[in-house]
């Protein structure tokens, strides 16, 4: 009997994290932010129900009409239950900004138009809620101009492995909850493997949104092996992916300098014991590839 009441309360905690759930601002892996776009007439972000979500679901918004005064919540819509017979969502005080919309019996979706407000602190300072019985959902609001800029990759050949330094000029950005942020990630040309993640650091946004802003996420962790890595950057505020070129990355840079070394030393070909000296000189810089350079000095194949 105690199993079974154990299993029964599992089911209920299962039941009520499950519902409902709003989409479409962010998600459980980034910072749980419904991006209003100025200028923009379709917003839109979807409240999705459980299958023990029976009831009426209402939308409401939760802002401040001024700065350090006291919240206040409208209703934005109301949608008939799934069992209801008819799927036409009713709007509340807050169109026609706000006008919801049923799309399935599992879902609802609200579409924010900005332009139709009048205050637009509504999207700077709210909140946006979706109810179901005495269940809700919520994502913070930030009323957004996304960050576009240009963004590059350069490579650090003095170290070894050799590293990517990415560096980016943000030109463009504004964001009502002063989210300013970039993520570097990279790829490997020539697999299938996708390894697009790296830390989100804030931007030197200082000049935003009135100028321009720097932004250098840190170099992601590569993997040993040499090869092509492509590179691209993530800012915010908004989901703009930039592109911050490809560049070739080797686990040490060692080899090229070595070469170049004797090159300037002029070694003839047949003078291979200087060549050897030479290379035992800078033993400490051959690493794995001294044996290379051996063989390639033996064969007579020196650099002129």
């Amino acid at each position: 009997m105690a199993v079974v009441r154990f299993l029964y309360l599992l089911l209920v905690i299962n039941t009520v994290i499950a519902a409902p759930s709003l989409n479409n601002c962010g998600g459980s892996s980034d910072d749980r932010f419904a991006e209003v776009i100025r200028g923009s007439t379709n917003n839109t972000f979807t409240c999705s129900l459980g299958p023990q979500d029976t009831g009426q679901l209402e939308w409401r918004v939760q802002w401040f009409p001024t700065a350090g005064g006291q919240q206040r919540e409208d209703g934005a819509g109301q949608c008939p239950s799934p069992s209801s017979n008819t799927d036409t969502c009713t709007s509340k005080s807050l169109q026609p900004a706000f006008i919801p919309s049923r799309t399935s019996a599992s879902h609802s979706v609200m579409t924010v138009n900005p332009t139709e407000l009048f205050n637009k602190r509504v999207v700077s300072s709210g909140s946006l809620v979706c109810k179901v019985n005495s269940m809700e959902d919520r994502c913070t609001m930030d009323y957004i101009t996304p960050a576009s800029g240009t963004c590059s990759t350069q490579v650090v050949t003095s170290s070894s492995p050799w590293k990517p330094s990415i560096s980016c000029t943000i030109t463009q950005g504004n964001s009502s909850r002063g989210r300013y942020q970039c993520q570097g990630s990279y790829r490997k040309q020539g697999t299938s493997q996708d390894s697009w993640t790296s830390t989100w650091v804030g931007m030197s946004a200082n000049s935003l949104p009135h100028g321009q802003a720097s932004c250098s996420p840190p170099s992601p962790s590569l993997p040993p092996d040499d090869g092509r890595y492509s590179f691209r950057v993530r800012l915010r505020p908004g989901r703009q992916f930039v592109d911050a070129g490809t560049v070739e990355l080797r686990e040490s840079g060692k080899l090229s300098s070595v070469l170049v070394y004797l090159k300037l030393l002029e070694v003839k070909s047949g003078n291979y014991a200087h060549c050897l000296q030479s290379v035992d000189t800078v033993a400490s810089q051959l690493g794995s590839h001294t044996d290379m350079i051996i063989a390639v000095l033996s064969s007579g194949a020196v650099p002129k």
